[in-house]
């Protein structure tokens, strides 16, 4: 279902921008007031390089997790959000092994309206067209889905 609402071009840029030059922690967009486009939100420069995002702790990286959720959740208002999100692997040695993953989070918050989720919901399929691929897809609608395991 296509809502009819269209990505602006600066979201493809951003998000290449977060991807490929590792501009940004992270890069969150909204669907515009006059709901007819979808725009940049807000976005966060990164100040670490990507050798130094695979070698962090665990609590470093939970720290910087905490500090995005924060962030999206400061308002009810329905974001689409791209962030790095690191997780251990286990070696077979018994070690642990950093891997970060692009994520593609999806912010609606069950306390709004039916009209808003639709429309958020069917939008999101063209804003996923236009970042084209590399990155794993995850919807929140409540504060207590984001966990930080």
């Amino acid at each position: 279902m296509a809502s009819g609402i269209l990505v602006g071009d600066e979201c493809f840029t951003e998000f290449q921008e977060f991807k490929i030059r590792n501009k940004y922690k992270w890069v969150m967009y909204r669907i515009s007031d006059d709901v007819k486009e979808i725009i940049i939100d807000n976005h966060e420069p990164e100040t670490l390089t990507v050798d130094e995002k695979k070698s962090m702790s665990e609590e470093t990286a939970r720290a910087r997790f905490k500090e995005f959720v924060d962030r999206v959740l400061e308002t009810d208002t329905p974001k689409y959000c791209i962030v790095d999100v690191n997780c251990w692997k286990d070696e077979p040695n018994g070690g642990k092994r950093a891997v970060t993953k692009i994520a593609l989070l999806n912010w609606c918050s069950d306390a709004l309206s039916i009209k808003k989720k639709m429309i958020f919901a069917s939008s999101k399929d063209a804003l996923k067209k236009k970042l084209t691929e590399g990155y794993k897809e995850l919807q929140i609608n409540d504060q207590s889905e984001v966990g930080l395991r």
